[in-house]
């Protein structure tokens, strides 16, 4: 286990070296934590390609082995967005591609709007989009469910569940994922939704991410629609969208060949 102490707070990492071509960053949503990319970082070791960068994963403040938030007042997005800034610097990252999934692709985009200097690709997974959430469903209705989550551990799982296209439940994986997300701290439930919809609009700044951007949705996405990633790709200069027809709102536990074979073909245009 390693731990980054930022302004007091210890921020969990994970560093698996040799697997990708460049220093990566993986950022995931909400109610998530770093397993969620451990299906990705399994395909990649069966690759035996020894490369020259590292791939990192964090949890944020609140989630998966972060832990230590209290209140809700200290869910701030910009400073979930520092602790990135922070961990690249203590790690010496250098070119960093940032992979932000769900609520991770806005904490990415805010980390670039902060100091772009150490990135050099953008990659949004089912991403948030500038505008926080933006939902048909009252906000007391939206909060009063992710309450009725955190005091229900069947009801969590089987939300979690809905998030995973073609998931199967019975797998010890899952049940990881599961026991992690109810696991988060007691603030995050409600704090991270209100926060996203009452505290984000930077869609007056979308045109500073200049970036070579990677947009991926899935069009089951039950989550996230996909006109959230349309919006994006319209306000990103430098932005590709490729929409997934068989996939929903986690590609990178649905389908993770397909996502690292996304990435490397992306990745592969930007070296020509």
């Amino acid at each position: 286990m390693a731990y980054l102490v930022v302004n007091g707070f210890k921020v969990y990492y994970e560093v698996y070296d040799g697997l990708v071509d460049k220093d990566t960053l993986l950022i995931h949503g909400n109610l998530a934590c770093s397993i969620w990319w451990h299906p990705v970082i399994d395909v990649l070791k069966a690759q035996a390609l020894p490369k020259k960068g590292r791939l990192v994963c964090m949890d944020w403040r609140g989630c998966g082995q972060s832990k230590g938030l209290t209140q809700k007042s200290e869910i701030k997005f910009e400073t979930f967005a520092e602790d990135v800034l922070s961990l690249i610097k203590y790690l010496e990252l250098k070119d960093v591609q940032v992979v932000g999934h769900s609520t991770g692709g806005l904490i990415a985009m805010l980390a670039i709007l902060k100091d772009a200097t150490p990135f050099a690709s953008l990659v949004l997974l089912d991403s948030i989009g500038p505008k926080g959430i933006v939902s048909p469903v009252p906000q007391d209705v939206l909060l009063a469910h992710f309450h009725a989550l955190s005091q229900d551990e069947n009801l969590s799982n089987t939300t979690i569940a809905a998030t995973i296209e073609g998931v199967d439940t019975s797998t010890d994986y899952f049940k990881a994922l599961a026991k992690a997300t109810f696991n988060v701290d007691e603030p995050v439930w409600v704090g991270v939704p209100e926060e996203l919809c009452n505290n984000v609009d930077i869609t007056h700044r979308m045109s500073e991410i200049t970036l070579p951007t990677l947009i991926l949705h899935g069009e089951k996405d039950m989550v996230l629609p996909l006109e959230g990633s349309i919006e994006m790709h319209e306000l990103l200069p430098q932005s590709e969208l490729v929409v997934l027809k068989d996939n929903g709102h986690s590609l990178s536990v649905e389908d993770p060949k397909k996502y690292v074979e996304l990435l490397q073909d992306f990745n592969s245009k930007l070296e020509h």
